[in-house]
């Protein structure tokens, strides 16, 4: 007689990578993400000392505050939100408390 031993084959393979899938899944931007730039500059310390700032005067901001560099230009974005209207809502919020006027950005 034989030991049984777990299960082989397609549902056993299933059951091992579908919470792999859903975890990568979940960790992905929702397909159209929506950014708060906050600023742009032509040099990377002086977008760094921007990014220091905003995080420190922006710190109740529910979102990443990062630096992307594109080119020779330095962008300190918020985001992603995945709805347009959040958004919208922490860019007006962000007006009111720092005086600062965000670009709405999709992509």
């Amino acid at each position: 007689a034989t030991a049984a031993g777990p299960a082989a084959g397609p549902a056993a393979d299933a059951a091992t990578v579908a919470p792999n899938v859903a975890a990568h899944v979940a960790a992905m931007p929702p397909a159209e993400a929506h950014y708060l730039q906050l600023g742009a500059f032509n040099s990377a310390s002086n977008a760094e000392a921007a990014l220091a700032s905003l995080r420190r005067q922006l710190d109740w901001l529910q979102v990443p505050i990062e630096l992307q560099a594109a080119g020779e230009l330095y962008r300190v974005q918020a985001g992603p939100y995945a709805l347009r209207e959040q958004a919208v809502r922490a860019g007006e919020e962000v007006a009111t408390r720092t005086g600062l006027r965000p670009l709405l950005l999709p992509r």
